[in-house]
Formats: structure tokens, C-alpha cells, sequence
């Protein structure tokens, strides 16, 4: 049964098990030296609390710059507090007030539509009826289109068009 094994992988399997091996002596090692383990995760809480301790060093520690500074001011002060920030007012709701109205012949204004001869008027009517007719016609030709897309959108549709094609077409002895 092991003589067809590959060598390779018996090797590697021999390999992963000394590695677990050697990680379960040290871990056995470990907590017999240090008593009681440690939970997981309390590295990272000293992670934090000496990164955070650094952190109040630093902003403890004053540059040259802000010495010199105190010095030239008058003498070595204390950290001083900064004085708190005020909370933002209220805004007052906007009230929108009226605007009077536009005056005549100002630039905002609309200038009045010139009155339009009967010639003008008949033909004005004309091009608007054309376009209403062409609206009505453009809204026949999409419902009639959806129509045709809802009927031919199932799969067996092809199969119904062809057969409706045969009953509703001209008769095949008038060709």
C-alpha cells in the first residue's frame, strides 16, 4: 500500500508532523515557565499602554523652539490650559423674506411676445397639430412595439410566431 506513495509528499507529511511536533514542546515549555498562561490578546494591551505612555512623553517634552520662545515672552510658564471652544450658536432658521417685484423693462424681465398676424397663427396651429400627430403616432409605434417585445420575450415564443406565421399567412398552393 506505501509502495505507492509518492516520495515527496511523504516527506512533506513527515515534515508538517515534526513542526507540530517541536510547536507543541515549546508551547508545553513555555507555560511550565511562566505558570498560568496569559489570555490572548493581553500583548497587545501592553502594545497600547506603552505606546500610549510614549505618546504623553513626547507631548510632555518641549522643543527648544517653545523655550526659546517662553523665555523671550517673559519667563517659563506652566502648561497652561487652553481655553475651551466655545459650542457653536444656534442657527437661526432662514426665514425667507418676499422679494418686491421685478420692475419694467428691467434686465430680469421678460420682454412681452409680439402679437402674431392670422397667417402666423394658422400656421403655428398647423405645426403644433403635426406635432401632436406625430406624439400619438410615436406612442401607437412603442406600445405596439412593447406589445410585440412581451409576446416574443418567453423562449416558446419563436415556436408560437412561426406557427401563427402558418395559420394567419397566405396559403402555401396560392404561391
Amino acid at each position: 500500500m506505501f509502495d505507492k506513495l509518492d516520495p515527496q509528499v511523504v516527506f512533506i507529511v513527515v515534515a508538517m508532523v515534526i513542526a507540530g511536533l517541536k510547536w507543541l514542546v515549546d508551547r508545553v515549555r513555555k507555560t511550565s515557565q511562566h505558570g498560568d498562561e496569559e489570555p490572548p490578546g493581553s500583548g497587545f494591551e501592553d502594545l497600547y499602554e506603552e505606546a500610549r505612555r510614549e505618546i504623553f512623553e513626547r507631548q510632555d517634552r518641549e522643543s527648544p523652539e517653545e523655550e526659546e520662545l517662553r523665555n523671550r515672552l517673559g519667563g517659563r510658564q506652566e502648561h497652561a490650559v487652553p481655553p475651551a471652544i466655545p459650542s457653536a450658536p444656534a442657527r437661526p432658521s432662514f426665514v425667507p423674506t418676499p422679494s418686491p417685484p421685478p420692475i419694467p423693462g428691467s434686465p430680469g424681465t421678460r420682454p412681452a411676445r409680439p402679437a402674431l398676424s392670422k397667417a402666423e397663427q394658422d400656421a403655428l396651429k398647423r405645426l403644433q397639430a403635426r406635432k401632436s400627430k406625430a406624439k400619438a403616432s410615436s406612442r401607437r409605434q412603442t406600445h405596439s412595439q412593447s406589445r410585440v417585445r412581451a409576446l416574443l420575450s418567453p423562449p416558446s415564443s419563436a415556436r408560437d410566431a412561426i406557427i401563427l406565421g402558418e395559420i394567419l399567412g397566405p396559403p402555401k398552393g396560392a404561391l
